[in-house]
């Protein structure tokens, strides 16, 4: 192993980072002085919702598929209590003592009892209370706008569209409580904590406060792992750290993964990244020389321990290298919730009448739904076979045929990409519209005619011949991309990449071609400067084919040559259309809807402070019935906020930014994509008829999108071709130890 000097251990001077400004105090969570009195509130007026007497439908009991993924967290009716806190304390109150719970939740989580009141409300001795204080602290500030009034009625429409919500305002001393407090809540690092906290308390806007202060939790050690690995992540907390110090940090903290390094190094500058992988291999040489107590911080060295600190040190640099030699199944909790989701889309909320039944080799019932629950239940059977009974138990109730297939079914001899194909399939040619239940759908035009599954080194070649051959045309070619992985695997990769023209559309097996053969082709393809290419976020694309065991490494898909996005050339085109005197008519013609305050704004219609007046008087009315509808037993009313950040309806502009892709084929094209195997299973093989025709029409409907857009620009006599280079991919570091 090659030897690298060791890094010294940083100090609490900070002479490396921001120093934070003198605007209010930082400090860690202290232990409380009212430590009876928080007791007190804790138990008898939050967990004792625990134990209250309800009805059947409001009892809160810890669900089986929760306590499968070792989520022990029951279904707190958060809102409620929140409206109560709020109720008795007044706004202010509640949440000061809500914050004051968060830090005394330390050293509550030592001392707290394991009795009734736990184990009857579904807690445990190992519950994380803190994420239940956290999220009815998020319901007492986040909370619905009364003023938003919905539309009669449940359509799709109306079901699909959040109700609007307002931030009731704090003082800048309870937000910098609040962010002190949850910057030191140890939760999963899955959780959404710190994302929801930077919303709640509208940071985006305070960054120049609080970057710094994140710089100093994670420095003074008392930042949890969970908040660290968030701050590593976030572009906007990330770019306070300006040393590789906080690599030390999180590796004494937790199990540190190669995408948040690489994401924290990201498009740094060449000192600061090289400083990042000196960092790396001093741990390496840590864990090798069994000097743990030598790397890790002294203030840190209690959190962690060194046994998992070398082995997590040795999967984080096998990762980084790319040689993934630990456990890469599926994580237990999330196939356990996609066993239960996926059965129940299945035989629950099936619409047609009739159903399938396993022995009579017949489908009555959509055979997509079946052809999605078989591979799904066959690859999370093949990588925990501890869910067997699981998998038995969701099919029981509906098919007691098909649950006892799943008891005698065995994975032995076989691999996950071979799912037995012991139901009958949607077969006939992917191009054909018949072969798809359901719809209308959008479709492809009648210039494809073929389909072709590139799995050969002889198909690859062709396949490239025929690209380059278009490309030396007077105008190059345009083609379009998008790449497929399967979300039933711990580190997922692209499976698969699609390459569509106007006439033929190919499907490239990243997954089985060997890396001589396929790396030669993708550094072509994404380097030609006469290969226009097309996608949607590629962005995310991208990231997942750089993840590919046969393309890791692959500088071309770091630094993409003329690679547009067509979403922001929509979006473009939208701004645009805006700054047109017929913007309505325009927009309209194009499929792009304006909302009614947009509507009026540009007739001159609407008194808008007169709406706001209104606004204010539903609001005032609303606290007032909440007020008079209190029970007798109360102590006080709810508080009326004395100011509020109401979350306005979005721009025409910012609608279109956020639409998906099959939102807007619908909105500009006439049709939806139909998006039922977006999440079935790329990893097997053969890919069934269905999963071709959906791979191929994601890719070739950006062609159809691009034909529109182009209509779009002459409208408003715009060049096509410099819009589009507007919009080109930027590119991005390589890997810190590619070639390592």
């Amino acid at each position: 192993m090659q030897q690298y000097a060791m890094l010294p251990v940083i100090s609490n001077s900070m002479s490396w980072a921001h120093r934070p400004p003198p605007l209010m105090d930082m400090y860690p969570p202290q232990p409380s002085s009212n430590f009876q009195y928080l007791r007190q509130l804790l138990e008898n007026e939050i967990l004792s919702f625990c134990t209250l007497p309800r009805s059947e439908a409001e009892t809160r009991t810890l669900s089986k598929d929760k306590e499968a993924r070792g989520d022990h967290l029951p279904n707190f009716p958060f809102e409620n209590i929140g409206k109560a806190l709020v109720r008795k304390y007044g706004l202010s109150l509640a949440v000061d003592q809500l914050t004051d719970i968060l830090h005394f939740m330390p050293e509550y989580n030592n001392i707290r009892p394991s009795g009734h009141l736990y184990t009857q409300g579904g807690l445990t001795k190992s519950t994380s209370i803190s994420p239940i204080v956290f999220h009815i602290l998020f319901k007492v500030i986040v909370v619905p706008d009364p003023t938003d009034r919905r539309p009669e009625g449940k359509t799709k429409k109306n079901m699909k569209r959040a109700p609007r919500q307002m931030l009731n305002n704090l003082t800048d001393t309870q937000t910098s409580r609040i962010f002190n407090a949850i910057v030191a809540i140890d939760v999963n690092v899955e959780a959404k904590v710190l994302s929801k906290a930077v919303f709640m308390l509208q940071l985006r806007d305070k960054m120049g406060t609080y970057g710094p202060y994140a710089v100093r939790a994670v420095t003074e050690g008392w930042a949890s792992f969970a908040s660290t690995i968030f701050f590593m992540h976030n572009p906007s907390f990330s770019s306070y750290f300006d040393s590789p110090e906080v690599i030390r940090t999180a590796l004494c903290l937790g199990p540190l993964r190669a995408t948040t390094v690489e994401s924290f190094a990201m498009n740094r500058s060449k000192e600061f990244r090289e400083g990042c992988r000196q960092m790396l291999h001093n741990a390496e040489l840590t864990a090798a020389c069994h000097s743990f107590l030598s790397f890790c911080p002294q203030h840190l060295v209690h959190r962690y321990g060194a046994i998992r600190f070398e082995a997590n040190i040795r999967l984080l640099m096998d990762e980084m290298r790319g040689e993934l030699k630990h456990d890469q199944l599926i994580n237990p909790g999330w196939a356990f919730a996609a066993i239960k989701k996926y059965a129940k889309k299945t035989f629950q909320d099936k619409v047609s009448t009739l159903f399938y039944v396993y022995s009579s080799n017949q489908f009555s019932y959509e055979e997509w739904a079946y052809e999605n629950l078989h591979e799904l239940f066959w690859t999370i059977l093949y990588q925990r076979p501890n869910l067997r009974k699981n998998i038995i138990q969701a099919c029981k109730p509906e098919n007691e045929q098909y649950a006892a297939y799943w008891q005698r079914i065995s994975t032995a001899n076989a691999s996950i990409a071979d799912v037995p194909r012991d139901i009958p399939l949607v077969t006939g040619d992917p191009l054909d519209v018949s072969i798809v239940p359901g719809g209308p759908f959008l479709s492809f035009s009648n210039e494809m005619h073929e389909l072709i599954f590139v799995n050969t080194a002889k198909l690859l070649n062709e396949m490239s011949s025929e690209i380059e051959r278009r490309a030396e045309g007077p105008d190059g070619v345009m083609l379009a991309l998008d790449a497929e992985w399967s979300a039933y695997e711990s580190y997922a990769a692209a499976s698969i990449l699609q390459i569509s023209l106007d006439d033929v559309s190919y499907i490239v097996d990243v997954d089985v071609l060997p890396r001589d053969v396929v790396r030669p082709f993708i550094e072509m393809l994404f380097a030609h400067p006469k290969i226009l290419k097309l996608g949607f976020q590629f962005h995310e694309d991208l990231a997942q084919l750089r993840m590919a065991k046969s393309l890791r490494g692959c500088a071309a898909l770091y630094r993409p040559k003329n690679l547009s996005c067509i979403l922001k050339l929509i979006v473009h085109l939208t701004e645009e259309s805006e700054k047109r005197p017929n913007a309505t008519e325009i927009l309209e013609e194009f499929g792009v809807s304006i909302g009614r305050s947009e509507k009026k704004e540009e007739e001159g219609g609407g008194d808008e402070e007169g709406e706001d007046e209104k606004d204010e008087k539903e609001v005032d009315k609303e606290l007032d019935e909440a007020n008079a509808d209190t029970s007798t037993d109360s102590v006080g009313v709810i508080e009326k906020p004395a100011a509020v950040t109401r979350v306005r309806p979005s721009t025409v502009v910012t609608r279109v930014s956020t639409r998906s892709l099959s939102s807007l084929c619908e909105s500009l094209l006439g049709l939806p994509l139909d998006k039922r195997e977006q999440c079935s299973v790329w990893t097997r093989r053969p890919l069934r008829a269905l999963q071709l025709r959906y791979a191929a029409m994601d890719a070739f409907c950006l062609l159809l999108l691009h034909a529109r857009c182009k209509k779009w620009a002459e409208k408003l006599g715009m060049p096509m071709e410099d819009m589009m280079s507007r919009h080109f991919e930027s590119n991005c570091s390589l890997p810190l130890f590619i070639g390592d």
